[in-house]
């Protein structure tokens, strides 16, 4: 959906490339893949690890990388289209991000995406 919601987006701002950049992707969730918000909340704040999913610090940590590697296009101004659990990780790294960082624009969405887009406006832009 995340993907989807990046194509609206480039196609609304016309002439828009998206580039898909794995960093981003929603936090693995394992065996909890699929089960309600309402179930796996609870275990996701008290700290709990998925049983075949990413940690809470290696999801930020995932994340993290991922800011570094869109660095080169900070000046394009890009909207990073993901989800809420990279919108809650990029606000935590927020201190330690650079003001410049700070221009990603972030869509969350409560959906259970595969991998966020960078939608990068302007011209000469990256390919899909």
């Amino acid at each position: 959906r995340t993907r989807e919601t990046a194509e609206i987006i480039a196609a609304a701002l016309s002439g828009v490339e998206i580039l898909i950049v794995p960093g981003f992707a929603e936090r693995r969730l394992g065996e909890w893949n699929l089960r309600s918000i309402e179930e796996t909340q609870p275990w996701l704040a008290a700290g709990q690890t998925p049983p075949g999913g990413e940690s809470d610090a290696d999801f930020v940590l995932r994340i993290g990388r991922a800011v570094q590697t869109v660095k080169p296009w900070l000046p394009l101004h890009p909207l990073l289209v993901g989800s809420k659990g990279v919108a809650r990780v990029l606000g935590q790294l927020g201190p330690l991000v650079t003001p410049a960082t700070r221009t990603l624009a972030v869509e969350s969405s409560a959906d259970r995406t595969l991998a966020s887009a960078l939608v990068l406006a302007g011209p000469g832009m990256m390919r899909r």
